[in-house]
């Protein structure tokens, strides 16, 4: 099981329960950025690696120290969860 100091992967994630606390560097694969019915600003993230893809989710109020776009190599930090569409 990697520690809090070792990057996760995209196939490690898929393991991971929900409430872990992850950190890795993935590519943006594809974004969407919407606003929710609330008007909330929300971008639905495809974050991609090596070992695969996964969906995720920047949600209205979270830290961005930079811009982000597809083809971007990123670094982050986030808690894996499951949403139901």
């Amino acid at each position: 099981m990697p520690t809090p100091n070792t990057p996760v992967t995209v196939s490690e994630l898929r393991m991971r329960p929900v409430g872990d606390q992850v950190w890795g560097k993935y590519i943006i694969m594809s974004l969407q950025k919407r606003r929710t019915k609330d008007g909330k600003e929300i971008c639905n993230l495809r974050l991609g690696d090596r070992t695969g893809e996964i969906e995720s989710v920047i949600w209205d109020g979270t830290q961005v120290s930079a811009d982000y776009e597809s083809g971007r190599l990123i670094g982050a930090v986030g808690d894996v969860g499951q949403y139901n569409n």
